[in-house]
């Protein structure tokens, strides 16, 4: 497998200019000279790192976090596992492209999406800035500075195409010499994401590649390899080793967003690459197409289909626009070992729901905030994925008032668009009352689909006319606890409206948080 990568990716890279790539290609580039000083850059931050991180926006909140750096692939990549306190991780693969002649980041989060940032070093300030186009008009940039003190300080700032803030995150970091057990946070993964689970375990794989007018790499090979889950999320990490030594990472993943199968790989070479592929449940089959730099107007198709259980077959063909077929390659991949069994459920996550309703105050006490409360509902949904839903309430004495339709939707462009419009149309008047807004919120869940995770967040300022009669109402809803409710206690802090919103968050499963006036969280 690793021998066909490099075939590919030496074709792409003869044709493609020096310096830079086709226009729209996501291609693979020429390898870089050997630990080059580009890329000893990215080993001073190999190691065992332990910090913490506070966050502005789109919520404020303060928690530890730890990151692992460790070189991969001859020295060529460097692999970052980044832990939260919540369990929340994701993972970074780093390298210095010598044909761009820039740094680059590959982000794979937690909840499936891979994003990917440009970085350029100040070795004067010793600082690494990251740069990210994240589609729709959203921008990226982090900035990591070494410390002379062996520490690390960075920060992170994502805006929207007008210019507003959507996160906004730094934090610091210290070497240690040994990290704490992970609590990997387990997560419901879709029936698209199961599909991947035929990669999983270890595998044998043997690859020919025919003679061809080239003679580029014919021959056949053989190579091993083993794929997880990880942090048992939505990426598979596959590592690959042929019979030459030479090593190879592949991640697949499951793009919520995208709605279609992605897949990267690196390799000890140097190379990096990426393909989109598309799942015919049918047939079995897993395929990607791309434009070939080699072949003018030609194509590199790729084609792996699941024979059985411990059983893969694959093919890659670059033909000519003509049809005829100018290089081809394929192989079997065998399972040796199978993954271990884990223990099924059903349970969702606190922090992985899929359906939420937003409960907010919207008395005449809210005034001074309101504006500000409502912009983090719309930041809340704009980060959604497609797979949950949402609907959104403002209560207060009398009639609750609620978007338009008044059930749970996606959070699609349109639905982000109505949203915002009605927003603009609540104002803040009244007394605070939730009773009503409550039995509409678990009214709403009730009509949810099968998929688990339904959570309330319930935003007010103070206490309520009849702080009883709410715990009350609440209790008679939610007898089998199967909705959490996270409480959020903005302005004044009284005592007696900590009580009933640390009560509620706690009898629900969720939890309690206060925001003081200049935004900041305890």
């Amino acid at each position: 497998m690793v021998k066909w990568l490099q075939l590919l990716i030496s074709l792409l890279a003869v044709a493609a200019p020096l310096g830079g790539t086709a226009a729209g290609e996501d291609t693979a580039t020429t390898k870089p000279s050997r630990l080059s000083p580009e890329l000893k850059i990215l080993r001073r931050f190999v190691g065992n790192w332990q910090g913490s991180t506070t966050g502005w926006t789109p919520r404020r909140f303060r928690g530890p976090l730890t990151t692992s750096c460790e070189s991969i692939l001859g020295g060529r990549f460097t692999l970052t596992k980044v832990m939260a306190s919540n369990g929340n991780s994701c993972i970074w693969v780093s390298t210095y492209d010598g044909t761009l002649r820039e740094y680059r980041k590959w982000r794979f989060g937690w909840r499936g999406v891979g994003q990917e940032a440009k970085g350029k070093w100040d070795d004067k300030t010793r600082t690494m800035t990251w740069r990210s186009d994240l589609g729709h008009g959203d921008t990226s940039v982090e900035t990591v500075r070494y410390l002379e003190d062996n520490t690390v300080k960075w920060s992170v700032v994502t805006r929207d195409d007008s210019d507003d803030i959507l996160l906004q995150m730094a934090g610091k970091y210290a070497p240690v010499k040994q990290l704490p057990k992970p609590k990997n946070k387990p997560m419901k993964l879709s029936a698209e994401d199961k599909v991947l689970d035929m990669f999983l375990g270890d595998w044998k794989t043997v690859s020919t590649t025919p003679k061809n007018s080239l003679n580029i790499l014919a021959g056949a090979w053989t190579s091993t390899s083993s794929c997880v889950r990880a942090f048992g999320g939505p990426f598979l990490l596959e590592t690959i080793k042929d019979s030459d030594g030479e090593t190879a990472l592949n991640i697949k993943t499951y793009d919520v967003w995208r709605q279609c199968y992605r897949m990267w790989w690196f390799t000890s070479e140097g190379y990096s690459g990426h393909d989109t592929l598309t799942w015919d449940a049918k047939a079995g089959t897993l395929m990607a197409q791309r434009a070939t730099l080699f072949v003018a107007t030609g194509i590199t198709l790729y084609k792996l289909r699941r024979v059985d259980d411990d059983t893969l077959v694959w093919r890659t063909v670059i033909m000519h626009s003509d049809g005829n077929t100018t290089i081809q390659s394929y192989g079997k991949h065998t399972r040796t070992k199978k993954p271990a069994k884990k223990k099924s459920t059903d349970r969702p996550h606190h922090d992985d729901p899929h359906h939420i309703v937003y409960l907010i105050d919207r008395s005449g006490s809210m005034c001074d905030i309101f504006d500000a409360v409502k912009k983090e509902i719309s930041n809340s949904v704009r980060n959604l994925q497609p797979v949950q839903d949402f609907h959104v309430i403002m209560f207060a004495d009398g009639q609750s008032f609620e978007k338009k339709p008044m059930s749970l939707t996606p959070p699609t462009d349109e639905n982000k668009i109505a949203l915002l419009k009605f927003l603009v149309t609540v104002k803040a008047e009244g007394i605070a009352n939730p009773i009503k807004g409550v039995n509409r919120a678990f009214d709403v869940l009730a009509k949810a689909n099968k998929r688990p995770g339904k959570i309330i967040y319930l935003l007010t300022d103070g206490g309520f006319p009849d702080n009883k009669a709410v715990i009350a109402a609440i209790r008679a809803r939610n007898a089998k606890k199967d909705v959490v409710i996270h409480t959020f206690l903005y302005g004044k802090k009284s005592p007696a409206a900590v009580k009933v919103m640390d009560q509620i968050a706690k009898e629900n499963g969720g939890r309690y948080l206060y925001i003081d006036p200049d935004g900041r969280s305890d």
